[in-house]
C-alpha cells in the first residue's frame, strides 16, 4: 500500500509512537490524534484526499490467551451495534508479512462507544458474543468512514491490558478529554483508595510492553526498513 495514508490514534502517546518515524518516512503518511472524535478526525484526512485509512494504537484484551504487548491486525471491525466492517484484504497481508518478526495476529477486533470496557466479565461477555481478540474506542469509527467514502481500512492495535484484568479506578481517572493521560486525577483516587497501587503499577508496566509493541510496529511498516 503505497498511496498517502492517514493514520488515526486515540491517545497522544498512541500517535508519539509514529512521530519520528513519520518525519522520516519514504512512505506518503498523514497521523492525527482524534482527540476524542475518531470519526471527525478519519473524515477530515478523507477530505484531504487520503487514498487509506489506518486505526493504530492500544486495545483491550478480550482473547484470554493474548498476553500484553501483542499485536493485532484486524481481519474485521464489529461495531457497538453487531454490524462488521471487513479490512482490505490485500492490505492486511502485506501488514501481517511486515510485521512477521512480531508475530502478529490477525483477528477481529471489536469496537466501543461511549464507556471503556474495564472488568474481566465485560471482557468475557465481548469475546463470546462477537469472537473478538481485542476491543477499543475508534477503530469501528474509523472503518465507517472508511466504507461510506470507498477507502480501504486496515486497524493495528497492541494488546495494553489483559482480557484476565481489570482497569482501576485510578487508571481510568487519568485518562484526559483529549487523549492525554493526567496525573493529577491518579494522584488523587490512590489518596482515596490506595489499595489501588498494586493493581495501577500493573496498568502501567504492561501500557509500557504495549506502547513499546506500537514504536516497533511503526518502524516496521513505516520507518522504510
Amino acid at each position: 500500500m503505497t498511496r498517502r495514508i492517514g493514520i488515526i490514534t486515540g491517545l497522544a502517546a498512541e500517535a508519539r509512537c509514529l512521530d519520528r518515524v513519520a518525519r522520516h518516512s519514504p512512505l506518503p503518511i498523514c497521523v492525527l490524534h482524534a482527540v476524542g472524535d475518531p470519526a471527525a478526525a478519519a473524515q477530515s484526512l478523507a477530505g484531504q484526499g487520503i487514498a487509506s485509512l489506518m486505526s493504530f494504537g492500544i486495545a483491550g484484551g478480550l482473547d484470554p490467551a493474548l498476553s500484553p504487548g501483542r499485536l493485532i491486525v484486524a481481519t474485521a471491525v464489529i461495531d457497538g451495534q453487531g454490524g462488521k466492517i471487513e479490512c482490505h484484504g490485500a492490505w492486511r497481508d502485506e501488514l501481517i508479512a511486515a510485521l512477521a518478526s512480531l508475530s502478529p495476529l490477525a483477528a477481529p477486533l471489536a469496537g466501543r462507544d461511549g464507556a471503556m470496557i474495564v472488568t474481566v466479565a465485560e471482557k468475557a461477555l465481548l469475546h463470546a458474543r462477537h469472537g473478538a481478540a481485542a476491543v477499543d474506542m475508534e477503530s469501528h469509527a474509523v472503518a465507517r468512514v472508511a466504507a461510506r467514502a470507498g477507502l480501504p481500512f486496515a486497524a493495528v492495535r497492541a494488546i495494553a491490558d489483559p482480557a484476565d484484568r481489570a482497569l482501576p479506578g485510578a487508571a481510568l481517572a487519568g485518562f484526559g478529554d483529549h487523549g492525554d493521560v493526567r496525573l493529577g486525577p491518579v494522584i488523587g483516587e490512590l489518596l482515596r483508595h490506595p489499595g489501588q497501587l498494586p493493581a495501577l503499577l500493573g496498568v502501567a508496566r504492561d501500557s509500557r510492553k504495549a506502547m513499546a509493541a506500537l514504536r516497533r510496529c511503526a518502524g516496521l511498516l513505516f520507518g522504510g526498513g
